[in-house]
Formats: structure tokens, C-alpha cells, sequence
């Protein structure tokens, strides 16, 4: 099998023996991995499903029972010989799944209630707990009192199989960006602008700009004679703000082309202001993003993740005050 060249494999087997298989070929490579173990119902289906131990061969591995059949306690635990062997079997095939996926992939595993517990903790061992994404619950017809993280009418996939799709890789995708920008890092670089870069800021219509110079208390603070504005609710309030703000000494809003880059695309952020508080205090150095609301979560949610990528960047990497702001009264 030519593994390079071939743009789709399909390989029947017993699972084990194909991951092992495939393990040279697709190391760190798999985007997607999705498993369907059996669920250690008891039934019998072509792959064995009913993986409990015998009562008195667990009692007795677990030193609960000698070998005559005597029992070493008053209270034996038998529980653990449902799940032990399902345990056992699951574990090196995730551990071989693990080693196959990409750092960006993403791994699906289907699962009753019976196993649900035991295979998110082998999950959280295996892939790490903070990779993981959440619990996707399929509410069928008798379930009455679900309490998912997500619930998806099982009829629904009959009914409307690209509709339950569609939203499933919703969920998928909203997860994952929230996965990729939890971890991400900002490193400094060591770049600089020079002030000839921003040259072309206020070529706007003159009703889009607020006028940047000298008043009776402060003024003329910005880099340029103006700032062009993209909100007259929010950006010329605060940016008129700024202009009769005495701590403020220099401010600019900041150019369409000066992005962060993040998982999720690039991040323009608004503000980027030096303030003086007086006598014997430093300088401030600040980022400030302004929105229409202090309440982070009624942002749409990649406008929440560029602010929390924005963080990252601002202040974790390169120690300079950044937050989303409404008014010049948050400005601190």
C-alpha cells in the first residue's frame, strides 16, 4: 500500500491490529479520529461487549476470596470487575490514537452511560484534561430529562441528516476555536513601527474624523490633526474623551493594518494610548479595545476570543496593560 500517494484508505480489521498498521504511516499526522468501542452491554455482537469478569475470579484477583472460595471481608467490592477488563481493552488503543493525531486534531469517541464516566477519566489520562472539549449528548425520543452539555434530537438526524450535521460541526468548531485559543502563546519578536508607517490615517471624510488639537484643558494628543472614527456611539465619545483627558500625552487609533494574528483570524485591535498620572508615578503604556458593553460575554463569541487573544499578546507577552473598554471612565 502506497500510504503516501493514496488519498483515501479504507482497512478492515480488528482495531488494534490496524492502528498498529497504519502507526508508521500517519504518526502525528490523523486531523480526525473518530472510535465506536463497543459499549460493555452484555449483548452479543461480532465484537465481544460484554467485558465483566467472572464474580469469584475478580474476587479472588483482588485478594477479597482465597482460593477455597473463602472470603476475606465482610463487605466485598465487586463492582470494579464490570469495568476493568473494558478499561484494559480501550487503553492501548486511545494511547495509539493519541500518538497518530495532530497537534490540531480533534478525536470523537461514541459511548452509553454505562462506560461514560470511566472513559472520560481514560480521555482526560490519555489526551489530557485540558484538551478536552465537552460531552456531546444525543436526546432521543425517551429521554425526558436530559442534562447535557449539548442536546441533539436523535430524530433529527432521521428527519434531517444535513441539518443535524450542520449543527453538529457548529458545535464542533466553536469548541475547537475555543480549544486553539486557550493555548495559545505570544512570544516577542523584536519588531518595531516607524511613524512614516501611519502616514495615511486620516485620509477620511472630515464628518468621520475628530479633530485633534489643543483645548483649554488638553488636546491635541493624538499622533496626527485627527482621528478617523468607526462608531459615533462608541469610538468618537471615547476618542473626544482622550482629546480633554490632561493624563493623556499621546494616543493613536491604531491602523486597519496593524493585526495580531490569531487561530481564529487577524485581530485589529482600537487604541493604543500613553497616559501621565503626575509627579512620581510611571507612565502608563496602554492597549484599550472598545466595545458597546462591559459585559464581555453579550460580545459575539470570536469577538470574546480576539479580546482574550489580545491578553495574551498585550499583556502576557510583551507587559502592557490591554482591556476592552465602553468609555474614558475604564480607561485605568
Amino acid at each position: 500500500m502506497n500510504f503516501d500517494n493514496a488519498q483515501h484508505v479504507f482497512v478492515e480489521g480488528e482495531n488494534l491490529e490496524v492502528l498498529k498498521l497504519l502507526y508508521n504511516s500517519y504518526f502525528g499526522r490523523a486531523k480526525f479520529i473518530y472510535i465506536d468501542p463497543p459499549y460493555n452491554t452484555g449483548n452479543d455482537f461480532v465484537y465481544h461487549d460484554d467485558f465483566a469478569d467472572p464474580l469469584a475470579a475478580y474476587l479472588r484477583q483482588t485478594g477479597q476470596m482465597t482460593e477455597a472460595g473463602d472470603l476475606t471481608t465482610s463487605a466485598p467490592e465487586k463492582t470494579g470487575r464490570l469495568h476493568s477488563n473494558w478499561l484494559s481493552m480501550m487503553y492501548p488503543r486511545l494511547s495509539m490514537a493519541r500518538q497518530m493525531l495532530s497537534d490540531e486534531g480533534v478525536v470523537f469517541v461514541s459511548i452509553d452511560e454505562v462506560e461514560l464516566a470511566n472513559l472520560i477519566l481514560l480521555m482526560d489520562l490519555v489526551f489530557g484534561d485540558e484538551n478536552k472539549i465537552g460531552v456531546i449528548t444525543w436526546k432521543n425520543v425517551t429521554d425526558n430529562n436530559p442534562n447535557p452539555l449539548f442536546a441533539l434530537r436523535y430524530s433529527a438526524t432521521h428527519r434531517n441528516p444535513h441539518e443535524f450535521a450542520a449543527a453538529l460541526t457548529g458545535i464542533i468548531k466553536t469548541k475547537l476555536a475555543d480549544q486553539l485559543v486557550g493555548g495559545i502563546k505570544y512570544e516577542p519578536d523584536g519588531t518595531w513601527y516607524e511613524q512614516s508607517q501611519f502616514d495615511d490615517l486620516v485620509e477620511a471624510f472630515a464628518a468621520n474624523v475628530v479633530k485633534s488639537e489643543p483645548n483649554s484643558i488638553a488636546g491635541g494628543t493624538h499622533i496626527y490633526d485627527g482621528v478617523e472614527v468607526d462608531s459615533e456611539t462608541v469610538e468618537r465619545p471615547f476618542a473626544e474623551a482622550l482629546e480633554h483627558d490632561a493624563r493623556v500625552k499621546l494616543y493613536i487609533k491604531l491602523p486597519g493594518w496593524f493585526e495580531v494574528a490569531t487561530p481564529i483570524g487577524s485581530y485589529n485591535p482600537d487604541w493604543a494610548i500613553v497616559m501621565d498620572l503626575g509627579e512620581g508615578q510611571d507612565r502608563l503604556y496602554l492597549v484599550r479595545e472598545t466595545k458597546g458593553t462591559s459585559t464581555i460575554a453579550d460580545l459575539r463569541p470570536n469577538e470574546r476570543r480576539k479580546i482574550d487573544c489580545g491578553k495574551k499578546h498585550f499583556s502576557d507577552a510583551l507587559g502592557v496593560s490591554y482591556k476592552a473598554i465602553t468609555d474614558i471612565a475604564q480607561i485605568l
